[in-house]
């Protein structure tokens, strides 16, 4: 069994932890403005010190992972679970109720942040998942308490209509 204290899994150089911050920014900014600016949604700030605590969660995760099983590389499944995991658990997208126009219905910001961060790294559109399904995952993260093995069903079906050669023909819908 391999030593956990040992190895890259307590050293991750500050350059990735900078790629993933860089990545959660993105997200944020891509939704702040395509999504939460255009159904009127102000006020909303991605904290600094909890996104970087996010991608620092996710990336010992991911070493911890490589570590222990003695993988190269994580499949795009598992690497959307850790995202999805951190960015439910710390939240690092926020609210100031103060600010005219946030609504408090829309607490489900850091679960939405997390299907599109989840869809980015599995290269899914999303516009590949019906409206209503990606209400009931942001309903179900928000809700229920989910780890990351319980996602990896989900995100590695979704991984795989994103690489079948008819991915562009299926939409992900709800039964209801």
């Amino acid at each position: 069994m391999p030593d956990m204290d040992a190895g890259r899994c307590c050293d991750i150089d500050e350059s990735r932890i900078g790629e993933k911050f860089a990545q959660i920014g993105l997200v944020f900014e891509l939704l702040k403005t395509k999504v939460w600016g255009q159904n009127g949604i102000d006020g909303l700030f991605l904290n600094p010190s909890i996104a970087r605590g996010v991608a620092v969660s996710y990336l010992h995760d991911i070493d911890r992972m490589k570590d222990y099983h003695r993988f190269e590389l994580i499949d795009e499944a598992k690497q959307a679970c850790y995202w999805i995991k951190w960015i439910i658990r710390e939240k690092p997208v926020q609210f100031d109720l103060a600010v005219a126009g946030v609504k408090s219905d829309h607490r489900l910001a850091n679960e939405e942040m997390a299907v599109v961060m989840a869809c980015a790294c599995l290269q899914v559109s999303p516009t590949l998942i019906s409206k209503s399904f990606i209400r009931l995952l942001m309903y179900t993260f928000h809700f229920r308490r989910v780890d990351e093995d319980s996602l990896l069903p989900l995100c590695d079906l979704l991984w795989r209509l994103s690489k079948s050669h008819r991915a562009g023909d299926i939409v992900i819908k709800t039964p209801l």
